[in-house]
């Protein structure tokens, strides 16, 4: 994968959660060379806590690979 762009839609609770469940955000991506791989936001939530945003791809990567990720607030 490379010179890919993803994006996708999320929603945010800014408070405590009362639920263990996780959510898989995929990613629609245009560009390059996707390869057949895909990379998910995965949302992830613990009781009484806050949540944590983590990436989920379907493929393992050797050496160095960069990530940016910007998030825009939709109105």
């Amino acid at each position: 994968m490379y010179n890919e762009r993803f994006s996708g839609v999320m929603s945010w609770f800014d408070g405590l959660c009362n639920s263990s469940n996780a959510d898989n955000i995929t990613l629609h991506s245009a560009g390059h060379a996707r390869n057949n791989n895909y990379i998910e936001l995965r949302f992830t939530r613990t009781i009484m806590s806050l949540g944590k945003l983590q990436i989920r791809m379907n493929v393992t990567t050797s050496g160095v690979s960069t990530y940016t990720f910007k998030f825009r607030k939709m109105i």
